[in-house]
């Protein structure tokens, strides 16, 4: 008989924090920053990253190209990047999977098969210099793949078992899983792990992942030698969800929704956060119903929240500058733009 439990955050969730703070009942400080160049109105942009001097702003319904590369300063438009289409080095879709520390070399996936290499060959002009075929030891639905310093990949699963990760090397082959689900009690069976479905960013050899469906937030650390570590978990919000034996669902009733954009830095991890009740996505039948309106700044170190803020317009990506004093958050709503914080008034607002 199965056995059907009703989850609460307190019993289920690990906290890596003794000291638990109402997240909700913190006061969100108003801020304000400015709006790059109009161009970027006219791109179909889904998702940024800060990449040296520039911004590359992905373009998933351009019908040529698969990605704007943005002047960082004025936001014009100086080049497109890549080609549509199924011949070589051609991309059929597109995941930016990480950049070294001085933009010189960037990472991009076509997820789950093959990971390209390009290095800078003059001003924003980049050469493909290396291609891997992405090697699992058996069928996975990654959504989500970041590269670290160190040359080691991670790759997040949504199926297939109890390890959340898949640490790869640097030829793309699979070393080994790793990696606890946000919701304890599953079994070594459990194999259905959408309600997971987040997104990564990482930071020299720490990576970050947060979810969408609710608000959890982990810190994993990855050595030169492959060795993995959890560092800290913290959830915003306490989600039910109903176990029976290896499957899992969230009551999206009564759960708030969670993380859209997430961004790493030295010293923080700057991430929008929508808090509204997932409901409002079916009760309104509106699509950005959900949206983020809050941008979440948490410590490195610890994963304690450092500010809640509230962001004028409904937002999803975040990228923070090369020396991690600019933080650049793309806008849906009322129009689609890219706006620029500075990181010392976001963290001195009152």
């Amino acid at each position: 008989m199965k056995q059907v439990i009703l989850l609460m955050l307190s019993v289920w969730m690990l906290s890596c924090s003794e000291e638990k703070t109402d997240f909700a009942s913190l006061p969100s400080i108003p801020i304000r920053g400015e709006h790059l160049e109009e161009e970027l109105i006219a791109t179909t942009a889904c998702d940024i990253n800060v990449v040296g001097p520039s911004i590359w702003v992905a373009d998933h319904r351009n019908p040529d190209t698969i990605a704007s590369i943005l002047d960082e300063k004025t936001g014009k438009i100086i080049q497109r990047f890549g080609t549509k289409g199924n011949g070589p080095a051609e991309f059929t879709n597109f995941r930016f999977l990480g950049k070294s520390l001085n933009g010189d070399t960037v990472f991009i996936g076509t997820i789950p098969n093959r990971v390209y290499t390009y290095v800078r060959a003059g001003q924003d002009k980049y050469e493909l210099v290396k291609e891997n075929k992405i090697f699992l030891k058996k069928l996975e639905f990654p959504m989500c793949m970041h590269r670290m310093e160190n040359g080691y990949f991670v790759m997040n699963t949504l199926s297939g078992g109890r390890d959340f990760f898949i640490l790869l090397n640097r030829d793309c082959r699979e070393v080994k899983r790793f990696g606890v689900h946000p919701i304890k009690g599953m079994t070594a069976d459990a194999c259905d792990f959408i309600p997971f479905d987040g997104v990564m960013a990482s930071f020299k050899n720490s990576f970050y992942y947060v979810t969408n469906k609710y608000g959890y937030i982990a810190r994993y650390d990855i050595s030169n030698n492959g060795e993995t570590t959890l560092i800290w978990e913290k959830l915003l919000s306490e989600p039910q969800a109903s176990i029976s034996e290896a499957n899992i669902q969230m009551r999206s009733s009564v759960n708030l929704d969670g993380f859209y954009g997430l961004a790493a830095g030295e010293d923080y991890v700057f991430a929008t956060y929508s808090g509204i009740y997932y409901r409002a996505f079916i009760d309104q039948d509106d699509p950005s119903a959900c949206t983020p309106k809050t941008l979440v700044v948490f410590d490195t170190k610890n994963g304690n929240v450092v500010g809640k803020y509230q962001i004028p317009n409904k937002s999803l990506d975040v990228s923070l500058s090369e020396d991690n004093e600019r933080l650049y958050v793309f806008n849906i709503e009322p129009e689609v733009a890219i706006e620029r914080f500075y990181v010392k008034d976001v963290l001195n607002a009152k």
